[in-house]
């Protein structure tokens, strides 16, 4: 019985791992989706963005739970409840890129094309974005400590570039956040 127990159980950490990944991708998609709405200004695909991020804040809520009833039932130690803890952080941080996602959507709706944002350096530091997110989440699924270090080494580079990009940007949504 004990053995029937311990399966079920390591195929439900499995699941809450898949889970975690799952919700990265759809964060990566609402990100790429964003973009490209500010960047075409196509307000369909915003308000696509902007209805998906019910879904991206369900996938954080099933994750907390799955993590959580993981803990209540099994009590993992170790190496296991670092991989519980670890997908709280995840989806934490993947629920506030979808809800930054729904804010680029929202602000490509409400600009609806009124001038050339891509003079701006927006589609270098949009792809920065998503690939740090994909390499993020392949690191989450691979367990790879370098792939992890180098997510880091981007997100330095980028933050070093966007001051610069807002004080650039003429627009006055752009001025208030330097």
């Amino acid at each position: 019985m004990t053995q029937v127990t311990r399966q079920i159980y390591i195929e439900d950490l499995a699941k809450l791992q898949h889970s975690v990944v799952a919700m990265g991708e759809a964060a990566t998609l609402a990100v790429k989706k964003s973009m490209e709405a500010l960047l075409t200004g196509n307000n369909q695909l915003a308000e696509e963005v902007m209805q998906g991020d019910d879904l991206i804040d369900d996938m954080m809520v099933d994750i907390e739970d799955r993590g959580m009833l993981l803990i209540a039932k099994q009590q993992p130690i170790a190496h296991d409840l670092r991989i519980i803890a670890t997908s709280f952080k995840l989806s934490t941080d993947l629920e506030r890129i979808g809800d930054h996602a729904f804010d680029i959507a929202k602000i490509a709706r409400d600009l609806s094309g009124e001038f050339a944002i891509d003079v701006y350096d927006t589609p270098r530091l949009g792809s920065c974005a998503v690939r740090m997110i994909e390499m993020a989440i392949e690191a989450y699924r691979t367990a790879d400590i370098k792939l992890a270090e180098q997510v880091c080494r981007t997100d330095d580079e980028m933050m070093s570039c966007l001051p610069g990009h807002f004080i650039s940007c003429p627009h006055p949504w752009a001025q208030n956040r330097v």
